[in-house]
């Protein structure tokens, strides 16, 4: 069981990992804002920024449907 936990554990940290590589890819600003610190110290603060990303470039794109 706890070779379940820790198999489980690993691969969310390398998720964890490249999303924070993707969001920095997609928001370079993120290195001098704040929140670079904000996402190494916190998977959390991963999470919420990724999501703030998301709505950010969703309410730039096109309407497909009024």
């Amino acid at each position: 069981m706890l070779n379940i936990l820790h198999e489980e554990n690993e691969q969310l940290r390398g998720e964890i990992a490249s999303l924070r590589q993707m969001i920095i890819k997609v928001d370079p600003i993120i290195m001098v804002d704040g929140r670079f610190e904000e996402m190494m110290l916190s998977n959390r603060a991963t999470l919420v920024i990724a999501r703030q990303l998301l709505e950010k470039l969703n309410s730039n794109q096109p309407k497909l449907f009024a």
